[in-house]
């Protein structure tokens, strides 16, 4: 699930689902299965990706669990697809600090050694 500019929460009403006030640069929950089963409930949230620059330590960017030096900066999530092999697929309205590039497109490892 996809959720960008946020930039009208207040400071002091973070959430799990929510840890940034204000987050202008947005984070994707993942929403996972109790034990893979796509019949299961409850189902758990966690955070896959908290978007901005991964070198500002003050934002927190994380991308399920990955090295964040290896981790693109990503901001104002806009699409969210899968591929056929379990991959995704990122479309965003515009990076932070690229100036003249108003559109980003990103793959991300949804599984394995390379998630994230």
């Amino acid at each position: 699930m996809a959720l960008s500019n946020n930039t009208r929460r207040e400071a002091g009403r973070e959430t799990p689902a929510n840890p940034h006030a204000p987050n202008p640069m947005g984070h994707i929950v993942e929403i996972v299965e109790d034990g893979n089963d796509t019949g299961a409930t409850p189902l758990k949230r966690q955070i896959f990706m908290l978007c901005g620059n991964p070198a500002d330590a003050s934002h927190g960017a994380y991308s399920a669990g990955s090295d964040t030096s290896r981790v693109s900066e990503v901001a104002n999530l806009d699409n969210l697809a899968f591929d056929r092999h379990g991959n995704l697929l990122i479309a965003t309205d515009g990076q932070p600090r690229r100036s003249g590039i108003d559109d980003g497109a990103f793959f991300v490892p949804a599984e394995g050694e390379e998630r994230g």
